[in-house]
């Protein structure tokens, strides 16, 4: 469910960025929301993705100081990988492509050597019928963390389309992105995490 909502809404923004051609603050802007309305749209994107940083420059320095066995200490390997990402980004986005280009493929081929080392010895739909354990969510609580943690990607959409040709490419990236991300990523993740009994995410790539 709270992939459709999620789906709905991507594919709105995008396909308004593919009409108009234009980012998503001026959208806002020219849309009812005006100058001031615009610029707080951009005020909560911008602190989202602050905090967006913050966790995966965590889990960044975690996996470093794992991998030094703590000879560095959190707080320095978090200073260091900051500086790092922040350094990747003042280039732009050729920086990021060439980045990307090099950290994607090694992403993919880890999380498809750590599922199949973890995964092949268990019952995969045993595991995946497994109930969670804590407290259960209501549905519309689970929907609310779920596109809360995507709302922000959604917002930026038109940001990305406005540069696509046809409105089925903006169907394609969307349908893509939510099956890739959402479920098969996150799939996988949830799978990994009731396998090892663990949420932390250094625990289970080391």
């Amino acid at each position: 469910m709270a992939s459709i909502v999620f789906g709905a809404i991507t594919f709105a923004l995008g396909y308004a960025g593919i009409k108009e051609g234009l980012t998503v603050t001026l959208l806002a802007r020219l849309s009812g929301f005006g100058r001031v309305g615009s610029v707080l749209i951009s005020a909560i994107v911008a602190v989202s993705l602050l905090g967006w940083f913050g966790v995966q420059n965590a889990v960044f320095a975690k996996g470093i100081d794992h991998a030094l066995n703590g000879m560095l200490g959190f707080e320095f390997s978090a200073a260091l990988s900051g500086l790092f990402i922040t350094f990747l980004v003042a280039f732009g986005i050729r920086a990021i492509k060439t980045a990307a280009s090099i950290a994607v493929p090694i992403f993919i081929a880890v999380i498809a050597f750590i599922s199949i080392q973890i995964l092949s010895n268990l019952n995969v739909t045993t595991l995946f019928h497994t109930a969670p354990q804590g407290e259960p969510l209501t549905i519309a609580n689970a929907i609310t963390i779920i596109i809360g943690g995507c709302i922000v990607a959604a917002l930026m959409t038109p940001d990305i389309t406005r540069y696509a040709k046809k409105t089925s490419h903006v169907f394609s990236i969307t349908l893509f992105t939510i099956f890739a991300g959402e479920f098969v990523i996150n799939g996988l993740a949830i799978m990994l995490a009731r396998a090892l009994n663990t949420e932390d995410v250094v625990t289970i790539m080391t």
